[in-house]
């Protein structure tokens, strides 16, 4: 039986150190699918880590590619129409850095289903745009079951990067924050985010935010289910809401639906809505909101019914 064992251990190792390869785009403009564009003329495959420095890369629309992780960088340009699935037992999923601006387009969808560390990490003047779907982590249907899809926090933008919300950004079952926006990041919500749910488990805070957030008049945010804030608005953190932002209508957040450090600025522009569900057992007066924030939008207090 052991020998057995350390054969079947030897047979993955070496499956692993084999097709897990690094893949690396030769520059220019191209389609991710032509084998011509990549060194060794070889198109990345599911277990492959992707590496992307300059040129600019096209997936178009109905094409689907897997693989194990995409870094794109310097002065590269990605436009994606399609389907890029991503899942990585170790690091980081897709990581946008050094000013390059990554594009994911009207019908392009990005799934990230499980990765070590940091879903989606966007860093150093880098942007992304996303007109289509990001789905980071996934639900968890077994009861009991703990979400590990996600080993670390959902979304990370850091170092003057923006990322901006056109259409659909879900992130669910992480370890640490479903979104980080950290100091002098930009990130802007123009369509629907949503952070956790029924069968979900954010184990840290929905949105932690140390740049500039906003949320537009027409941005929809969903809340649900961490063991921490729905918001926390650090110092120095300037958070402004136009739109409407729902916390824990299907699932309970364990502290507050909104904190807002010293020296932070949360604003409830007027216009806007926040909607807090509470179980039965929450105080609207503890749950609901602490700290500096500034209300000049509206508050809706409900209880829900589980």
């Amino acid at each position: 039986m052991k020998l057995r064992s350390a054969v079947l251990f030897i047979g993955l190792f070496l499956s692993i150190s084999v097709f897990s390869k690094d893949i690396r785009w030769k520059g220019g403009e191209g389609n991710w699918s032509d084998p011509n564009q990549w060194e060794d003329n070889q198109v990345p495959s599911q277990s492959d880590r992707v590496f992307i420095k300059d040129g600019k890369v096209i997936i178009n629309k109905k094409e689907q590619v897997s693989v194990a992780h995409i870094e794109v960088s310097g002065d590269a340009k990605f436009e994606n129409g399609g389907t890029i699935l991503i899942s990585n037992e170790e690091g980081n999923g897709l990581v946008i850095e050094n000013f390059t601006i990554f594009k994911n387009l009207k019908k392009g969808i990005i799934k990230i289903d499980k990765v070590g560390e940091i879903g989606v990490k966007i860093s150093n003047n880098a942007m992304l745009l996303n007109s289509g779907k990001i789905y980071i982590g996934a639900e968890i249907f077994k009861i009991g079951k703990r979400g590990k899809q996600i080993g670390l926090h959902g979304l990370v933008i850091e170092n003057r990067a923006i990322f901006r919300n056109n259409c659909l950004l879900s992130v669910q079952n992480t370890k640490g924050k479903a979104i980080w926006n950290t100091s002098e990041a930009i990130f802007t919500n123009h369509k629907k985010i949503i952070l956790g749910g029924e069968n979900s488990l954010l184990q840290r805070h929905g949105i932690k935010n140390e740049g500039v957030f906003t949320n537009n008049k027409k941005g929809k945010i969903h809340i649900d289910g961490t063991y921490l804030d729905g918001i926390r608005n650090m110092s120095d953190g300037k958070f402004d809401n136009y739109g409407k932002i729902y916390l824990g209508k299907t699932k309970s957040i364990s502290t507050y639906g909104i904190y807002g450090a010293d020296n932070s600025d949360f604003r409830h522009q007027k216009g806007g809505k926040i909607y807090f569900y509470l179980s039965k057992s929450q105080n609207e007066n503890a749950q609901t909101v602490k700290g500096n924030i500034t209300k000049n939008g509206k508050y809706y207090i409900k209880k829900r019914k589980n």
